[in-house]
């Protein structure tokens, strides 16, 4: 197994010389061939990512398999309009304006059950952008809560220890080519998280709801979004 390990990294950094060597965001595109190695690179490695026993190769080595199939993954999508979709096992979350999609593969942790490697892909002005997702949650629901300013509200889930889960709220905004991630929706915060707490949006009244596991019908918060913010209801 540690050979197939070796193999996954030796394709992996040859691919990613391949990158650096003839492709880049501004660049033009490389040759066919340049493009099928990277495609290969990455079916292989997510093919092999969850197989691969825990104990059978350190945990950095795991982690920097991943982190570069998703340097390749990030590539295809700005240098040659390959879309993640056509991979198997990652998971799809996407706006129903298709203008917003998540792409997510997970490997096996000894520290967590599993870890999330993502990448967001959004319209930019002439075709789609992609660039890597900065948090490890996995997306559970995307909302267009402003089309003109491109406003998406995102509700993300993270397993803690034991019986545990994060649940966070946050707004994001497209633009030509970048995801602004600090937008200030929630009075002053760019992010809103409880710990074994479930958000819920309203579509219809724009009301961002969250209540306990353990109290499903008790609200302990409701905000309104008011075409710029969330603002609690008193």
């Amino acid at each position: 197994m540690k050979q197939t390990l070796y193999f996954l990294l030796l394709l992996t950094l040859f691919g990613a010389c391949n990158q650096t060597r003839n492709t880049g965001l501004t660049k033009g595109k490389a040759s066919s061939l340049d493009t099928n190695l990277i495609i290969a690179t990455v079916e292989r490695n997510l093919s092999n990512m969850e197989d691969i026993p825990t104990d059978d190769i350190d945990e950095e080595s795991r982690y920097i398999v991943a982190d570069s199939t998703l340097d390749m993954l990030v590539e295809l999508v700005n240098a040659y309009q390959i879309n993640p979709k056509r991979f198997d096992r990652m998971d799809c979350q996407e706006s129903e304006n298709g203008e917003l999609s998540f792409y997510t593969f997970y490997i096996n942790s000894l520290i967590t059950s599993s870890s999330a490697y993502s990448l967001v892909m959004w319209k930019g002005l002439s075709q789609f952008r992609a660039q890597k997702w900065g948090w490890s949650e996995r997306i559970q629901s995307i909302y267009a809560i402003d089309p003109i300013k491109r406003l998406y509200l995102l509700l993300l889930s993270e397993k803690l220890s034991g019986s545990e889960y994060l649940n966070t709220a946050q707004v994001i905004q497209l633009c030509a080519d970048t995801i602004f991630t600090e937008y200030h929706a929630f009075e002053g915060k760019p992010r809103l998280s409880v710990t074994n707490g479930v958000f819920s949006y309203d579509t219809l009244n724009r009301v961002l709801t969250c209540h306990t596991i353990d109290s499903p019908t008790e609200r302990s918060l409701s905000m309104k979004f008011d075409g710029s913010l969330f603002q609690s209801e008193k």
